[in-house]
């Protein structure tokens, strides 16, 4: 995890997030999606909890961000959040 886009659910940037391509997200999953942004070509790949039909932070630290919608064209999913694992400090 490199943001803080989920902190308020204890993921923390650094922590690194084990991800199954092959599970179907459920409401409250943590998945990991591209945002592509089609004026400019970019893609990003990012980190959020899925709330059908969107896609969210929740974030202490970043404050409100906007919800996206997952249309499977701009906003597809990747993959689904299986554990996560935290280096001891």
């Amino acid at each position: 995890m490199k943001g803080a886009a989920l902190d308020a659910l204890g993921i923390l940037p650094g922590d690194v997030v084990i991800i199954d391509h092959n599970l179907k997200p459920k409401a409250g999953d943590v998945v990991v999606a591209t945002i592509t942004d089609y004026q400019t070509g970019n893609a990003e790949t990012v980190m959020r909890v899925f709330q059908p039909p969107f896609i969210v932070a929740h974030s202490i630290r970043l404050g409100p961000l906007r919800p996206e919608h997952v249309d499977e064209d701009r906003v597809q999913i990747l993959g689904t959040s299986i554990g996560t694992l935290r280096a001891r400090r």
